[in-house]
Formats: C-alpha cells, structure tokens, sequence
C-alpha cells in the first residue's frame, strides 16, 4: 500500500494558517525605521554595562542606519587597558529596516537576529583590535 502526503500537508496548512491568523503573535512592529533603530540604540546601551561593556572595551553605541537587507552601526569604544577612544562600524548583514524590532502580543522589543547578527560582528570587532 502506497502512502500518500496528503494529511500531512492539510495538517500543516491548517497549523500555518491558525498562527497566520492570530493578530496578537504579530511579529511585524509598527514603529518606523527611525523608531525602532532608536530603540536598539538605546537597548544596546542600557544592557552595555552588564555585558558587552565588561570586556576590555567601553562602548557607546551612536547610529544606527538599515538598508532592507543590512545596517550599519557607528559607535565609540574606549580601549579599557590604554583608555584610548577608537570608532568603529559595524556591518550587520542578515537585519535590515523590518527586523531590528519584533513585536509579540503587543510588545516591541529588540530582535534575536539582530542580537544575534551584532554579536557575532562585534566579536569580529574586537578580534581585529588586538
């Protein structure tokens, strides 16, 4: 006897459609692309000090700017061992202008993948300042 896919896909239509249709898990934010960079800079510079700031850097993070497909992020860091100020920028490829701010049942906070995309280009960051 041959099986056939056909419950299986129904099953995962019906799934897909039922959380497609909730209006509260929303993960679209409506804020506006100045919005939502001003919220991750100021995300990012208020959990600084309980974490990225704890290194061998200080950071100050200052502008954030997003294409549809990357952003760039500008900021100051103070070298913690000669406390000299260098400027970076930082290319986060994989966020754009709609993924810096999800919004889940009526909250807007600040995205994994841009977490995620500034993680990994900030270690980058610092392994170039050795």
């Amino acid at each position: 006897m041959k099986h056939t896919p056909f419950p299986s896909i129904i099953f995962a239509l019906l799934v897909v459609g039922c959380e497609g249709s909730n209006q509260q898990n929303d993960v679209t934010s409506n804020l506006t692309a100045i919005e939502q960079s001003t919220m991750a800079i100021e995300e990012l510079n208020r959990i600084c000090p309980d974490s990225y700031c704890q290194g061998g850097f200080g950071y100050k993070f200052e502008e954030l700017t997003c294409t549809r497909k990357s952003c760039t992020l500008k900021f100051s860091a103070e070298k913690r061992n000669t406390q000299t100020m260098v400027e970076g920028i930082l290319t986060l490829k994989g966020v754009g202008a709609n993924t810096i701010v999800s919004n889940e049942d009526g909250l807007d906070y600040v995205s994994d993948a841009f977490y995620d995309a500034f993680d990994d280009e900030l270690l980058d960051w610092e392994g170039t300042q050795i």
